[in-house]
Formats: structure tokens, sequence, C-alpha cells
């Protein structure tokens, strides 16, 4: 059994990864009362989940929960309202209480219907604990085409919205995230440039993150984004047990600040598709392809105009968006299949790339080339902005 019941650090997270490698059984017991308010902590769990989920046979997978009399729905409900407990409850075939034999599915179910309408109907300050806000689709369920991110067709289906859109809807998480009058720190050209991203990368998990690397459809897959707002003066609540995260810190808050409390926004995509490098190869990464290869495939992904799909402006967004980051000293950091990477801007200024710009670092720290870390499904990718600085 894969027990969860720990501040779900960066770090923490690896373990388990670790740990669904060398085998599970199916069970996943997942705490209602998580702390993981650090940068990237609630998507790195939610790709363990994910990972969990996709290592087991599907009709095997059994969400334990800590759900008992007389407060056995309440418990599931405050599970549910964490990203983690609702990825784990939409990814599993079963939901039980704590003995292991009552079933809490249907509760779980409502609950997760509940908060996903929230997200739909675009009650952003609804959709996430504190000062954060999610949006998910699941495309296992009827919300599979989320309204901020979709828009119908005559037809009954749905297409992903343009850039236009997607800029305002940028506009709007940030502001659920971070509050009317700090969403006033970003200028309309890096607001303009998260939605760009923030349009590509959903994009992306549109095309490629519904299927596996050989184009049959999952039962069952999530994906969206998550913001979040996170005070720099609690640096050691910030950085996850995540050493680039820690250097990056470390410079940020030794900078002189402008205002008062500084803080950092973190904007996370996410999916449970096969990862960068099988969408680029078409096929799973087996252990026998090294990890230069794998790092190369990656690296690809984000090249300018370089796309799998034959559309106009396909494949610019991360580009556009790296040079934003670049512009206000942020951090970007991507943990798909065996490779954790980073690539820090900590003290830059200057919005135009350079070669070097688009080489992620190891964050393993290996002199030697790259650091092996536990297969995980998926991608998420994390941004970060300073901001009030």
């Amino acid at each position: 059994m894969l027990s969860v019941n720990r501040v779900a650090t960066i770090a923490a997270c690896e373990e388990h990864l670790g740990a669904i490698e060398r085998g599970t059984d199916g069970r996943l017991l997942l705490a209602s009362n998580l702390k993981y308010a650090h940068c990237g902590g609630a998507v790195s769990l939610l790709q363990v989940i994910n990972t969990w989920s996709r290592s087991v046979v599907e009709t095997d997978s059994v969400l334990l929960t800590h759900a008992q009399a007389p407060h056995a729905e309440q418990t599931v409900a405050n599970l549910v309202e964490t990203l983690p407990g609702l990825v784990a409850v939409l990814m599993s075939a079963q939901v039980v209480a704590r003995d292991g034999q009552t079933s809490m599915l249907a509760t779980a179910y409502e609950d997760a219907r509940q908060r996903i309408e929230a997200m739909d109907a675009g009650r952003f300050r609804e959709t996430a604990r504190g000062t954060a806000t999610t949006l998910l689709c699941a495309d296992q369920t009827t919300k599979r085409a989320l309204q901020p991110f979709y828009h119908p067709t005559t037809n009954g289906g749905a297409n992903v919205r343009g850039e236009s859109d997607f800029v305002d809807l940028a506009r709007d998480l940030m502001g659920a995230a971070l509050g009317d009058a700090r969403k006033r720190d970003f200028e309309f050209k890096d607001v303009e440039a998260v939605g760009v991203m923030l349009r590509e990368l959903f994009a992306n998990t549109h095309y490629h993150a519904r299927t596996d690397a050989a184009g049959r459809p999952y039962r069952r897959s999530v994906r969206g984004t998550h913001f979040a707002q996170h005070w720099l003066d609690e640096s050691e609540k910030v950085s996850a047990d995540f050493p680039p995260f820690e250097e990056y810190l470390a410079s940020i808050i030794a900078r002189p600040r402008r205002g008062a409390r500084a803080k950092l926004l973190e904007i996370s995509v996410f999916d449970s598709g096969p990862g960068y490098a099988a969408r680029a190869a078409g096929r799973p990464i087996d252990e026998d392809v090294p990890l230069e290869r794998e790092y190369e495939l990656v690296r690809n992904c984000l090249l300018r105009n370089v796309s799998t799909r034959r559309q106009d402006g396909a494949g610019i967004g991360l580009p556009r968006m790296l040079s934003r980051l670049k512009g206000r000293g942020g951090f970007i950091r991507l943990r798909t299949g065996r490779l954790s990477l980073f690539r820090s801007f900590a003290g830059e200024h200057d919005t135009a790339l350079i070669d070097a710009d688009y080489e992620l670092d190891d964050a393993g720290g290996g002199a030697a080339g790259f650091t092996r870390h536990a297969p995980a499904s998926g991608a998420v990718v994390t941004l970060l902005f300073p901001i009030g600085r």
C-alpha cells in the first residue's frame, strides 16, 4: 500500500515515486489534512497519484480514506477540497472508508462534481483552499471540457479557446490567486505572456495527454492548471525541500524590496498523459533509452516553432513565456518521465532569449550527466514569478 501521510514536499513526492516504482498493491491511503502549501507541492503530489493510478490495473485501484463514522462524509469532503484529493478520487476505481470495506464512492463523486462545476462556472475563488485557484478537466466525466478552456461547437463538441480568451482567463486566475490589488503588479504584457503560455501548454494536454504514447484513449485522465501565491519571507515553507528552489529563493530574498511583504506567483500546468519525451518519440520511454536522449526529446518540445500539431503559431507559446519569465527573474521546473529539470533566471532582467535559456538544468545536480529519477506519469510544469518587488 502507498501511504501518503506527511507534508507534500517535492522531496517527499520523489520518495513516493520511488515506492511506486518498487511496486504497490493497488491501494493508496491519502490523508485528508495534508499540508502542501509549498511551491509545486500540490501538483507534485498530484503527479504521484497519477503515477500510482497508471502503475496498477485500473479496475484494482483503491483510494483508502481516513473516513469513519460519524464524520465519514465530512472527512471525504475535506479530502476532495484539496487538489490531490480531487485527483485521487477521479483516478481511482474505488473509494473506501478506513475499514477498507465501506464504499464512499458516491459521496466522493458528489463532492467532486460540485467542485468541478464551480470551475466550469468560473467561480475561481471557490476552486482551491487558501490563496490559490485550480481548473481541472477530467476526461472521463461530462465536464471534460470546462467552459473557461473551451467554447462549444455547433455539432455538440468543444474547441480550445483562442489566445485572447486565454489572456482574459490568465487575468482572472491571477486575480483569484493574488487578489485584485496584487494583480496590478503585473503589466499587460506579462498577463498576455501568461495567457499565451497557458493556451500553448493546455492545448498540448488537449491534443497529447488524453491518450497514451500509442494513441489509445485513457480510461481515466486529468489535466489543468493551478495558480497559487507564496510568501517570500517564509522561504522554509516555500522551497518544498527542493535544492534548486532553495538557491533561487535565497537569491530573491537577498534583493532589496520595493514594497512590503514580497510574494511569488506559482503557475503550474499538469496532465496525466504519457510525458513529454514519450509524446515526442511516439512510444514509451523504456530503461534502454539513455537519459541524454530523453532530455533531447524534452528539450525539443521547448524550442521555438517545434510542435507535433500542424497549426499556425503552435510551439511558440513557451518561448514567449520564457522571455517574460527571464525578464522578471523567474523560475521554471519541469518533472516528466525520469527527468527532474529546472531553469533559474534569478537576477535577469533582459527578455531576449539566448540558446542557453533553452537548456534546463538537472535537479539532481549530476556533474557527469543527468540523474535518473523514478519514472513519473504525465508532466508538471511550474513557473514562479516574483511579485511585489
